[in-house]
C-alpha cells in the first residue's frame, strides 16, 4: 500500500509537495525579514519590503487554513492513529 502524500491528496500528486512548499515559504519570509533589518535606515525600502511580508504572510496563512490542515484532516480521518506510547505489561506478584 503506498502511502499518499498530503500534496497527492489535494492537488493529484503533479508538482511540489505542500509541506515542501510551505516550508520554501517560511524560507522567503525568514530572508525578508533579514532584509527588512538590514534596510534599517532606508524607510522607502523598508515600506516595500514590509508590503511584500505582509502578502506573502496573508498568501501563507491562506494555503494552510484553506489547503493545508483540510488536508491532513482528511488524511488523518482516512487513518487509524497509531498509538504512541506501547501498552506496559501488567505484573502479577
Amino acid at each position: 500500500m503506498s502511502r499518499k502524500s498530503l500534496h497527492d491528496e489535494q492537488f493529484g500528486g503533479a508538482g511540489m509537495d505542500a509541506t515542501m512548499l510551505l516550508k520554501r515559504d517560511h524560507e522567503t519570509v525568514r530572508e525578508l525579514f533579514r532584509a527588512f533589518d538590514e534596510a534599517a535606515t532606508d524607510a522607502d525600502a523598508r515600506r516595500s519590503l514590509f508590503r511584500h511580508i505582509r502578502q506573502e504572510l496573508q498568501t501563507h496563512s491562506r494555503v494552510e487554513e484553506h489547503v493545508f490542515y483540510p488536508a491532513v484532516m482528511r488524511l488523518r480521518r482516512s487513518r487509524p492513529a497509531k498509538p504512541s506510547v506501547t501498552p506496559s505489561r501488567t505484573i502479577t506478584s
